[in-house]
């Protein structure tokens, strides 16, 4: 049996020759020419990148990241049944097979976003735009008026993988989008897992954490049943204390930004969408 290190390497190997191998995938069949239906001159992509600041007091925007996967569909069904709608940034290589839940996220309301393909810092991809176009192609299916939106913690992008991307016509993307939940004490889920903390442990460390900052964007992963087991606890705890819950297309500074991009906040599924692709 390989050892851990060399299980992560072969599959990190692995990520990267299918990432490569879509990418020239692009090119070879001409799927990476731009259309007329896309604002190419877009440029929603910030160094700085977006968060949830321009939100009202206990105001809440909900992310999800590194989905698709077995736990996806449930913790939809959840927010469903909370009235909350929310935007999932998907791992773009992990879709395939898991098209059936994101499908049904989009009739519940959810906005489907991407971290790129392998849910790497674009300043340290090996190539930020076959990184994000790759992911591009994989999400089109389920993007609609015009919403491309990117997730990337503070300092993921740096001015030579914006240059790139905007020349790429990427820019339609707005982001990066991270999240406002930065206290020294704060542990996320994916760490309480890590740390095999309880999820009353981390449901506690969430409603602290968001108490302090009063509103913003809160980061989940949708790659845990820990994860909807810890969300079944919070969200009545986080309605109760009056807070409230608002898409990414509903923050001020983001709404603006997606409409100079060309893209139509409060879309409804079936609305226009534009990608790169033939």
């Amino acid at each position: 049996m390989p050892s851990g290190k060399t299980a992560r390497f072969t599959k990190i190997t692995g990520q990267f020759l299918g990432l490569l191998s879509l990418g020239l995938g692009l090119n070879a069949c001409g799927l990476a020419r731009k259309s007329d239906g896309c604002n190419v001159k877009a440029n929603g992509l910030k160094l700085s990148g977006f968060s949830g600041e321009n939100l009202s007091d206990k105001q809440l925007s909900l992310v999800f990241l590194k989905g698709p996967s077995n736990s996806t569909e449930a913790i939809g069904e959840l927010l469903k049944e909370e009235a909350v709608s929310a935007t999932f940034f998907v791992k773009a290589a992990e879709i395939e097979g898991h098209e059936a839940a994101l499908d049904k996220l989009v009739e519940q309301g959810h906005r489907i976003a991407t971290g790129g393909y392998s849910f790497t810092a674009l300043k340290s991809a090996e190539d930020p735009v076959i990184e994000l176009k790759a992911a591009d192609k994989l999400l089109a299916p389920f993007a609609f008026g015009n919403q491309y939106w990117l997730y990337g913690e503070s300092g993921s992008l740096d001015e030579d993988a914006r240059t790139q991307l905007n020349s790429a016509g990427l820019g339609k993307y707005i982001g990066p989008i991270h999240s406002d939940t930065d206290g020294a004490a704060f542990v996320d889920d994916e760490q309480c897992w890590e740390q095999n903390l309880s999820v009353t442990q981390c449901t506690l460390g969430y409603f602290d954490e968001i108490v302090r900052i009063g509103h913003g964007i809160v980061a989940f992963h949708d790659t845990d049943d820990r994860s909807r087991e810890l969300l079944h606890e919070l969200l009545p705890e986080l309605i109760a204390y009056g807070f409230s819950f608002q898409r990414l297309d509903q923050i001020p500074d983001l709404r603006l930004a997606l409409t100079a991009a060309g893209g139509i906040p409060d879309a409804e599924k079936g609305a226009e969408v534009c990608n790169d692709y033939e």
